[in-house]
């Protein structure tokens, strides 16, 4: 555990999607992640923070502690019935799960966080579903937040 004078370590991370179009087309998928450094200054640090680019994606916390998650997501989906999903994953397990209203083709934005416990080399990944799922904005308008703390 890294430890300063005593208190609990703290990290953040921010990151966007690079799939969002992937996802789109196929009405789901898991988000593709990208360092949002070079919008935000914050360098995510290495001993902590690792992208997992293969499988269904996501961040991988390397060291055990505790997480809180965010996600910002723009949206846009046709239809004015049923529902936009958005789900936060531990391992493959739902963790947080949102939704909203389709858009019927306007901008929205779905919300969604959780904290966690986390051990040690446990991904966090992000899904998202919804019939007619025609557009999610990849970078701009989204913003996919980490704050850990060791124990």
């Amino acid at each position: 555990m890294l430890d300063i004078d005593g208190a609990n370590y703290v990290e953040m991370a921010s990151y966007y999607m690079n799939n969002a179009s992937t996802i789109a087309s196929n009405n789901s998928g898991h988000g593709n992640m990208t360092s949002k450094s070079s919008v935000t200054g914050l360098t995510e640090n290495s001993d902590v923070f690792e992208l997992v680019t293969s499988g269904n994606f996501g961040v991988k916390i390397k060291i055990a502690g505790q997480v809180f998650v965010s996600l910002n997501q723009d949206i846009i989906t046709t239809g004015s019935t049923s529902y936009a999903t958005s789900g936060i994953k531990k391992n493959g397990t739902l963790m947080a799960y949102q939704l909203i209203t389709n858009t019927n083709g306007q901008w929205d934005c779905i919300h969604n966080s959780v904290t966690m416990a986390i051990s040690a080399n446990d991904v966090v990944e992000f899904y998202f579903s919804a019939a007619g799922l025609t557009a999610l904005d990849g970078s701009s308008w989204a913003q996919y937040n980490f704050i850990w703390t060791a124990k």
